[in-house]
């Protein structure tokens, strides 16, 4: 069983954003040498200070989360993993555009290619229903999001404790918002490549 808390701070041009909270508490069965299985509820506090053209366009707000995850071990001294998950997620927040309910499916591969590197690739998939007529939407639809993520990457471990991880991820999303002139404002392609640098204590 476990607890964790983690604060996040968001600076777009050197000045303050958005901040976050996020309280998540899980608890993991194992499964002797052939997997686990983990359950987990979470909470996040969404508090956005940019500015707003109209009170429903605010993203703040309160989400809670419901989830699990099987793993599966395979491979010499069972040290490849197989994961599949569901997500639930409710927002209730501050402007009415972004009240939703959230599924998500995703699977995930991790492989040790030498001792000291992991590989490993992930297909994740949204579907988001949101509760109220959007204010970008030409006919005030509900919107509604399908997302698929797509992502791969590589971790080399340096120390006992210090790792370097670089990450690949492509997404793409499809929305029902559109304005008069059929501009999709929630509708985009996106690729980004990342590099963590991790320590473990």
């Amino acid at each position: 069983a476990g607890l964790t808390y983690s604060f996040g701070e968001t600076l777009l041009d050197q000045s303050h954003f958005a901040t976050s909270h996020r309280l998540t508490a899980s608890a993991t069965k194992r499964w002797d040498d052939c997997g686990h299985t983990t359950g987990y509820y979470e909470y996040e506090f969404l508090d956005l200070a940019g500015l707003l053209l109209i009170p429903e366009q605010n993203r703040s707000g309160h989400t809670n989360s419901v989830g699990l995850t099987q793993a599966w071990y395979f491979g010499p001294q069972n040290l490849g993993r197989i994961y599949a998950g569901y997500r639930f997620d409710n927002t209730d927040a501050y402007g009415s555009d972004f009240d939703m309910n959230s599924h998500m499916l995703n699977v995930r591969v991790e492989y040790p290619i030498f001792e000291d590197l992991v590989f490993d690739a992930e297909a994740r998939q949204f579907w988001d229903d949101y509760s109220n007529g959007n204010s970008l939407d030409f006919f005030e639809r509900p919107r509604e999001d399908q997302r698929l993520e797509l992502r791969t990457g590589l971790q080399k471990y340096i120390t006992q404790n210090t790792s370097l991880r670089v990450d690949y991820t492509y997404v793409d999303s499809d929305s029902n918002v559109a304005n008069l002139f059929g501009v999709n404002f929630y509708s985009y392609q996106k690729h980004v490549l990342s590099a963590l640098l991790i320590y473990d204590f």
